[in-house]
């Protein structure tokens, strides 16, 4: 029994060790603070911009097409002279906008009754029986300045109907000139033949500058027949 003081204070020592030890910083054991979720919350995709409508500006008459340019400059729609009548006059609505005006011209002594679709001063004729260029199926005649949405027409150099004689000579310097004094005929894109060769094989666009100034022009034309 003189052992149990002994023991108490081997028991209460032990007590106090335990606790000093819970109380010391060192072992006490930090619970890491959570950390915020890493997932990417959804987007939405960027709004498309949207590509702006080609708006035509000009239309050029060449010796085998009649082209379409947009306000930039670009070529919008190319027409062959080889397209058929109506497909070239739906790809010429299409293109300006508006439709043309479809009537038949009145026979003459070069011609019997011709149909056409007319856009202003522009128009396209076709028929069996006139004399067009080897694959052409239509013709592009020119008589005004603009198309009816106010498109201008022109030729390749960029005259257009009233553009001044000096001009329309001056942007053709290669050009075939034929010069009958009140009037001028202006072969401007050859596409097949030489003046004073074969007729039938001597065809292009062809313009008529009269009182000084630009007053026609058409396209494919066989330069040297009379009708």
């Amino acid at each position: 029994m003189k052992r149990l003081p002994g023991v108490l204070s081997i028991v209460a020592m032990a007590t106090m060790l335990l606790a000093l030890t819970a109380c010391d910083p060192a072992t006490i054991v930090s619970t890491p603070a959570p950390t915020a979720s890493a997932t990417a919350m959804p987007t939405s995709p960027p709004t498309p911009t949207p590509t702006p409508a080609a708006v035509p500006a000009s239309v050029i008459v060449d010796g085998d097409s009649v082209s379409v340019i947009d306000s930039a400059g670009a070529l919008m729609i190319d027409i062959p002279f080889s397209t058929n009548p109506a497909t070239a006059v739906a790809q010429l609505n299409g293109a300006l906008g508006v439709d043309g005006v479809s009537t038949t011209l009145p026979a003459t002594g070069c011609f019997h009754q011709r149909p056409q679709a007319t856009w202003g001063g522009l128009s396209f004729i076709w028929g069996d029986d006139w004399q067009r260029a080897p694959g052409a199926q239509f013709l592009a005649s020119v008589l005004g300045p603009e198309s009816t949405s106010g498109v201008e027409v022109t030729i390749p150099s960029g005259q257009m109907v009233g553009s001044s004689q000096a001009d329309t000579l001056a942007g053709n310097p290669g050009a075939h000139v034929d010069d009958f004094g009140a009037w001028i005929s202006l072969h401007y894109d050859i596409k097949s033949g030489v003046s004073g060769g074969n007729p039938d094989t001597y065809y292009g666009a062809y313009a008529l500058i009269d009182g000084g100034v630009l007053k026609s022009f058409a396209s494919p034309i066989h330069y040297d027949y009379d009708c």
